[in-house]
């Protein structure tokens, strides 16, 4: 897949989990991704979205930049949320916080077979002490 291409199905990919199109989400993944080392279903993956969701209603995934190298991208993401409870085991509890994630996603036939993912937990942790 050419570079462009396939900068814009990431960009698609990150579209259709904003919009919670959860039966589109085959068209990004495949059926089984292997994530952080752990090798998921769809179904698990999907579960993983909607979770994150029940416990930050607002979030949003902002492609802050992105470097494609076919079959690899790599980006930074970044997050602007309001937490309900605790995220990351940080006592978040509905305040306003902003951080980031810097993921690595492999893709074979147009769709996500892996992906690492780190969330900078530091940022959320030093604006919970400026509170």
């Amino acid at each position: 897949m050419a570079q462009k291409d396939l900068a814009r199905r990431f960009r698609d990919f990150i579209a259709c989990v904003n919009a919670k199109d959860w039966t589109s989400l085959g068209q990004h993944l495949h059926e089984s991704v292997l994530y952080n080392g752990r090798l998921l279903s769809m179904a698990e993956m999907q579960a993983k979205f909607i979770e994150r969701l029940e416990h930050v209603p607002d979030l949003k995934y902002e492609i802050d930049f992105m470097v494609v190298e076919p079959p690899m991208v790599a980006v930074r993401l970044c997050f602007n949320c309001t937490p309900c409870g605790k995220i990351y085991g940080l006592p978040v509890n509905g305040r306003r916080v902003l951080f980031s994630a810097n993921g690595f996603y492999n893709y074979d036939d147009g769709r996500i077979t892996r992906g690492w993912s780190t969330v900078d937990v530091h940022a959320i942790a030093a604006q919970l002490q400026t509170h």
